[in-house]
């Protein structure tokens, strides 16, 4: 599936502007960057997420690096990751945070968990994060990207 690799960068450009992607911390950013905006419909439904050491991860996204391809963002998806990016930055300050907020919302998403769930699965498999970390990432999380929460 070579027909992402353009998209993919342009979108994350579009959010954090341009980056090393040989880095591990921008790379991380680009899995997480990507799944965020797929949870909030502006394109990349074709993308495949699973759980992973650091949160929601996508294989195909991992290998673009070793791919070509000229496809673009269509100039709806531009505007749609214009108007969002904010959130997008408010939730990704740093590689913490993104770990922690991609994680919350792919357990609420694609996990349909519960609040309390969620903050088992994370003392779980995020054990550094304290749980009102998890508390406050939840209800962020929901509210900014109105994924329903399931008390």
């Amino acid at each position: 599936m070579g027909m992402i690799d353009h998209r993919t960068i342009e979108a994350f450009e579009l959010v954090h502007g341009k980056k090393d992607l040989s880095n591990f911390d921008n790379r991380l950013l680009i899995q997480k960057t990507i799944y965020l905006l797929k949870l909030m419909n502006i394109g990349f439904s074709n993308l495949k997420f699973t759980w992973f050491h650091r949160g929601p991860y996508c294989f195909e996204i991992a290998g673009m690096f070793h791919r070509e391809s000229g496809e673009k963002l269509t100039m709806d998806e531009r505007s749609q990751i214009d108007q969002k990016k904010e959130i997008i930055r408010d939730l990704m300050k740093d590689t913490n945070q993104a770990e922690l907020h991609s994680s919350v919302a792919f357990l609420l998403a694609d996990e349909h968990l519960t609040t309390e769930q969620v903050i088992e699965k994370m003392s779980l498999r995020k054990p550094w994060f304290e749980k009102i970390q998890v508390e406050k990432a939840i209800e962020k999380v929901s509210g900014l990207l109105k994924i329903p929460v399931v008390v």
